[in-house]
C-alpha cells in the first residue's frame, strides 16, 4: 500500500529494484489502481518496462539505418543477434545478422 493525501498531487518512489530482482528479462506492464474502486471507473494507470541486458542504439543515415548491439552488464558487442525491423502494422520490412565490430550493422529499408 503506498500512502496518499486526499486531493494533494503526489510522487512516489516504489521499491523496482526488490520487486523485479527475480523476473526473467521480458515485456512487463505495472498497473496501480484505487483500492475499491468501481472496475468500471476508469482509475486504473499502466507503465510499461522491458527487462533486458541488451542496449540498442540506432541512428538513420544516407546509406541506411544502423543498429548497434551491447551488453548492458559489460559494455560487449552482441554478434549473435538477429535484428528485425517492423512496420507499424507488424510487418517484417527488414531482417539482419550484425557484421564484426569495426563495422555498424545496417540495412538500407
Amino acid at each position: 500500500m503506498v500512502e496518499n493525501t486526499l486531493n494533494i498531487d503526489m510522487t512516489t518512489r516504489l521499491p523496482m529494484g526488490d520487486i523485479i530482482s527475480d523476473l526473467p528479462t521480458g515485456l512487463y506492464a505495472l498497473t496501480a489502481d484505487l483500492p475499491g474502486a468501481d472496475r468500471y471507473d476508469d482509475t486504473a494507470t499502466t507503465q510499461w518496462f522491458i527487462l533486458s541486458d541488451i542496449g540498442v542504439t540506432t541512428f538513420s543515415g544516407t546509406d541506411g539505418l544502423h543498429v548497434m548491439l551491447r551488453a548492458l552488464s559489460d559494455a560487449s558487442a552482441l554478434a549473435d543477434a538477429k535484428v528485425t525491423l517492423l512496420s507499424r502494422s507488424n510487418r517484417v520490412l527488414a531482417s539482419i545478422r550484425p557484421t564484426p565490430l569495426a563495422t555498424p550493422c545496417s540495412n538500407r529499408a
